[in-house]
Order: C-alpha cells, then structure tokens, then sequence
C-alpha cells in the first residue's frame, strides 16, 4: 500500500527502524521509572548548558493500524494522533515506536536530545506494552535558532548498574525543522517536526543531503507532532 511505503520511507529515517542495544535487556525500560535525571546524566556532565535547572520532555508516539485503500485492509504506521481514517471494527494489537525530544535548560542555554523507543504488545494482555529495542539517539550543541535543532552527535543507550544511561558513540549530521521551538522561559503544549535533512559524506568529495518533507511524505500536518510530558527537575 502506498500509505504503508510513505510511512516506512520516512520513519525510517526517524529512527523507527529500531537496532537493539547489545547487552541490554530493554524488556525491563519503563518510562515513568527510567525517564529522569539519571537517563541524561553522562549528557549533562559534558557542561555543555552549564547549572542546568531542568529538562523539558515531548513525546509523539507511532502505531500500527489497519487501514483501508481501494477495498484492501493492511497495516499502516501513524500518528496515534492522526486525523487519518483508519479501520476499528478489526482490534489490532501492534508494535508502537515512542519517539522523544528531551530539551536541557539552563539560565542562558539549552540543548535537545532526541532518542527513541519501540515497544511490542505484551503477554499479560493484548493491549499492555513492554520494551523491545532502542533506536538511534542524538544530542546538540547549545543553539539559539527558534525554529531548527541541528544534532551534531550520536548517542546510544546503555545500562550502567540496571539504570539506563544515554552515552555519547559518535558524530552525526541530522537537523530538525520545526514549526518554532519553546523559549527557555516556557514550555509549549506540541510544535511539529516539519522538516528532516540528514547530511552524509560524498564519495567523490563534500556533503551530499537528503531532505524529508513529513507533511508530503505522510499526508498529514501532524504526523511528527510533539507534545509536552512533565518536567524533569534536576538535583543541584
């Protein structure tokens, strides 16, 4: 289905395609427990925002559904969100991917972590959810544009002594379009993803680029809408 192709096309690049961390047994990550100071600890110890107060938290979350085209039920991944028709006399119970962007404030700077998160349905019941890989994570350097959030290192997630820990792995070149980012001095309730552009070496010299439309690409303006989660509050 050309739906399904789209979404696969994109959200693979968004890091939905997930790789699991060697050694780690992600069956165990539970969001409301490990998403806290700790699970940005080696990040903010780089003192790259320095006397960091807090970090404000957005999530979007992606589903697999049955949708409908041209008399053909078949999966498509969407925006939990989304306004998109899809089927619901069929229940489907199906992989979710939790992408997240993590923004790190001080007084005078900020930077954005973005990782990511698939779940699979779980045993005890077919709408309960456990962990089952993390994907590609990256964090910026401090920036002061209101509307782009340039990533300019990768991360991985490890466990250090049963608590996860985002750890720094390599470079990277990947920059968010966004709709306008929230200042330091307050929150916003969503903002959406409307551009990826991933920067790769040329073989024959330089930089080549590739550039996502996401409102093209799904054919929906809220496909990679971020919404507020509660502030993490950090020990000074």
């Amino acid at each position: 289905m050309f739906i399904l192709k789209s979404n696969i096309f994109i959200l693979a690049f968004c890091s939905l395609v997930f790789v699991a961390c060697s050694g780690l047994k992600p069956q165990t990550f539970n969001e409301d427990k490990h998403l806290n100071d700790k699970f940005f600890s080696k990040i903010i110890s780089t003192n790259l925002v320095p006397d960091p107060i807090k970090i404000e938290l957005y999530e979007t979350i992606f589903i697999q559904r049955l949708t409908e085209q041209d008399g053909i039920i078949d999966f498509a991944v969407q925006n939990q969100i989304t306004t998109l028709p899809y089927v619901t006399a069929i229940p489907s119970y199906a992989d979710q991917q939790h992408l997240f962007l993590a923004n790190i404030q001080g007084e005078k700077k900020n930077m954005w972590v973005y990782f990511s998160v698939k779940y699979k349905p779980g045993k005890e019941s077919p709408s309960s959810i456990v962990c089952k890989s993390f994907g590609p994570a990256y964090f910026s350097t401090p920036t002061a544009s209101n509307s782009q959030i340039r990533f300019s290192r990768e991360l991985q997630v490890t466990n250090d002594n049963s608590v996860f820990v985002l750890c720094e792995t390599g470079k990277a070149a990947v920059t968010f379009i966004t709709t306008g980012l929230p200042s330091l001095s307050k929150p916003v309730e969503y903002f959406d993803i409307t551009q990826i552009i991933e920067e790769d070496a040329n073989k024959i010299g330089g930089n080549k680029y590739a550039a996502f439309n996401i409102p093209k690409i799904f054919g929906d303006t809220t496909a990679l809408r971020f919404r507020h989660c509660p502030t993490i509050y950090l020990k000074n």
